[in-house]
């Protein structure tokens, strides 16, 4: 069973809503939750924990929704929450059925429709995402043996050794039209195009990376079979950009599929792109790039990838080992297209949707604002030292908004 409570808070909305919703304004109770799974209270692990905290004076109410990856990705979780939410506004309806709530079109967590969608053979993966999904290391090996009692354990320790500073930006619609017509006016060659995504993800990159600059050598173009060697240095990066595979099979249907459809995409940006000076030419390469690294995920792709994963048991523990050797990691993930703010549980729409206040360093997730038209929340966790960096870099602050 998931962990569930519901606790009484002496935090009221307009407490919340006066510092914009902060993480530091939330409900301590529900302010951060784990992000290793680990035993609850009861001594068993919890794949998914759902706290709710009453604000005071009935004011409103905080909703906490932390499940883990081996269950569902943010599509699952979004569906989820959504059903969840239509059932209790079934039920508040006078003289409804609740019953009715059984004619929305039923979700599907058997992972056997993904695979059913898949065609007969695959093709090779990328370069540098089949090198590194290929290759075998000790720290994989040992993470794959291990129980998840104790799995659970090694990483929570480790990743306390790395703490993150995060904050919340917002990239607002009109600057974004700028930027974009900017990008696409600079020559990209023809027949190429870039969209909003690509240029934000491109944008992150490029000033996460640069204000990492003197934090380690690049990363390896030749992963080695131990973690402890030394890895030889290379002129680039390596992005990982999570990809929803439900999207790259050409079947519709497969949004309804609610279990873990992520791929970990790797991009290999030369690091005179990625480190040049920000400017619309600059940065349409790198967005093009991203755009190209996307269309690269074919169906037959997703084949490979998965039959890769399906291969051996640490298949899915070598990219984190091989991550884990490399100080410029960076991650991007995209949910701008989550309904987020539709999940009505019958007293109105969300106000603020946010990730946890403290992730692991070398993250970002792209969202949607609420009430906008058109504007994106960018939530980004790095080390302190190259968060500094990025709050002082001229050409970010000339973009975005510190929300808090």
């Amino acid at each position: 069973m998931p962990d569930y409570c519901e606790i009484d808070s002496g935090v009221h909305f307009d407490e919340l809503e006066a510092a914009r919703f902060s993480w530091d304004a939330l409900p301590t109770e529900i302010s951060q939750p784990g992000y290793v799974l680990c035993k609850g209270t009861d001594g068993i692990i919890k794949l998914a924990t759902i706290k709710v905290a009453r604000l005071r004076g009935n004011s409103g109410l905080v909703l906490l929704a932390n499940i883990g990856h081996v269950v569902m990705d943010t599509n699952g979780v979004v569906t989820f929450l959504n059903r969840w939410a239509q059932l209790c506004k079934q039920q508040m309806s006078d003289g409804s059925d609740p019953t009715s709530f059984m004619s929305f079109k039923p979700s599907w967590h058997d992972r056997k429709h993904l695979y059913d969608s898949l065609p007969d053979k695959g093709e090779p993966l990328d370069h540098v995402t089949g090198m590194i999904n290929e290759t075998k290391s000790v720290v994989s090996t040992c993470f794959a043996r291990m129980s998840p009692e104790t799995r659970s354990k090694v990483m929570g320790f480790t990743i306390s050794f790395f703490p993150a500073d995060s904050h919340m930006f917002r990239l607002s619609f009109q600057k974004l039209r700028a930027l974009r017509e900017a990008v696409l006016s600079s020559k990209l060659g023809d027949g190429h195009s870039v969209s909003d995504n690509d240029i934000i993800t491109a944008l992150l990159c490029m000033v996460v990376i640069q204000c990492n600059k003197g934090h380690g050598s690049v990363a390896s173009d030749e992963p080695r079979s131990s973690f402890f060697r030394q890895s030889k240095k290379i002129e680039q990066r390596l992005i990982t950009i999570a990809v929803d595979s439900r999207y790259r099979l050409g079947n519709r249907e497969l949004a309804r599929y609610t279990g873990n459809g992520i791929l970990s995409h790797i991009l290999a940006f030369p690091l005179q792109d990625i480190c040049a000076d920000i400017e619309p030419m600059s940065l349409a390469r790198c967005a093009l790039r991203v755009r190209e690294g996307v269309d690269r995920i074919s169906p037959q792709y997703v084949r490979e990838y998965i039959d890769l994963g399906d291969s051996a048991p640490d298949c899915f523990q070598r990219l984190m080992a091989y991550m884990m050797r490399v100080p410029t990691r960076f991650c991007v993930s995209s949910q701008a297209r989550m309904d987020f703010y539709g999940v009505d549980f019958g007293n109105g729409r969300p106000m603020w949707v946010s990730p946890p206040k403290t992730y692991v360093p070398g993250y970002s997730s792209i969202l949607p604002a609420p009430r906008s038209s058109g504007d994106f929340l960018i939530y980004l966790s790095v080390k302190g030292s190259i968060m500094s960096k990025v709050l002082c870099h001229p050409f970010w602050n000339s973009m975005v908004e510190l929300v808090y």
